[in-house]
């Protein structure tokens, strides 16, 4: 008989491809905000992230939920962010001014942090390998 190969996800290349849609992301957030004059939001769960915008209830849906299977961690002033609750308010927050909230998020597999996207909350986020 023939042996199957199955051969397992990189998950460094795995945690690149979901850091560079997670920046995608954030740009449009930041495009959106400005030219709608619209606080938007990205809310970070255990599962993912979603998409958000203010509105005079809140803040409802912008997009979809993002469903990822590495864990995210977020950190905002160097400080650890808990994840948001489903429904709850999103933790990084973009402003018609073009300004949003500084962040380091964190992609890891296994307790291994393999890429992170940051921002000053002034300049546009960034890789970090």
């Amino acid at each position: 008989g023939m042996a199957a190969f199955t051969f397992a996800r990189d998950p460094q290349r795995v945690a690149s491809q979901e850091a560079s849609l997670f920046l995608q992301l954030v740009q449009f957030a930041r495009q959106q905000a400005v030219l709608e004059g619209l606080t938007q939001g990205i809310r970070i769960d255990a599962q993912g992230y979603q998409l958000l915008k203010a509105s005079e209830d809140g803040w409802e849906a912008a997009g979809r939920h993002r469903d990822i299977d590495l864990y995210l961690r977020l950190e905002i002033d160097g400080l650890l962010v808990p994840y948001a609750l489903a429904g709850g308010a999103p933790q990084l927050l973009m402003y018609g001014n073009d300004e949003h909230t500084p962040f380091s998020l964190h992609f890891e597999a296994d307790d291994v942090r393999l890429v992170s996207v940051s921002s000053d909350g002034l300049n546009d986020p960034q890789f970090v390998h």
